[in-house]
């Protein structure tokens, strides 16, 4: 029976106020932050752009996208390049400010389990979980992604 039970490479990944729970694959690298250019005419969540591998990449805001408050950015602020997941050639990779370094677990259906209690579900949040004792957000990252191909990118 134990060779059945099947786990899922994930990572929790620190943005100010939350840590969001995403497959391993999500991340595509973290780099050093540095400010997005800024885009204009562009939604206030979109912050702008960086540069990496010599390509533009849009950067997002995930609390400014779920209707939070702009946070300062601290010493821990780094940028993390996510993995387009929608399979869109016109995004194939984004970034994401967060605060600290993601961290990789191995869950099985076990360690999550749904928080009911939470009220404040944004169109970018699938469910809170707790997740191997750590309260996370299950983002919904196609509607992360379709928010961002229809302002432009």
């Amino acid at each position: 029976m134990a060779d059945n039970i099947r786990q899922l490479a994930a990572m929790l990944v620190p943005v100010t106020g939350e840590t969001l729970l995403v497959p391993g694959t999500v991340v595509a690298e973290m780099i050093p932050y540095c400010d997005p250019v800024p885009v204009e005419g562009k939604p206030e969540w979109f912050l702008g752009e960086v540069t990496w591998r010599d390509e533009k990449v849009p950067v997002v805001s995930f609390e400014l996208v779920r209707n939070g408050e702009r946070q300062p950015r601290t010493s821990e602020t780094r940028i993390a390049v996510i993995n387009g997941v929608s399979g869109d050639s016109k995004l194939p990779f984004y970034a994401m400010p967060v605060e600290g370094i993601p961290r990789s677990i191995k869950l099985d259906s076990d360690d999550i389990v749904q928080l009911k209690d939470k009220k404040h579900i944004a169109d970018v949040i699938k469910m809170w979980v707790k997740a191997s004792g750590v309260e996370a957000v299950i983002p919904d990252l196609d509607k992360l992604e379709e928010k961002l191909l229809s302002s432009s990118c």
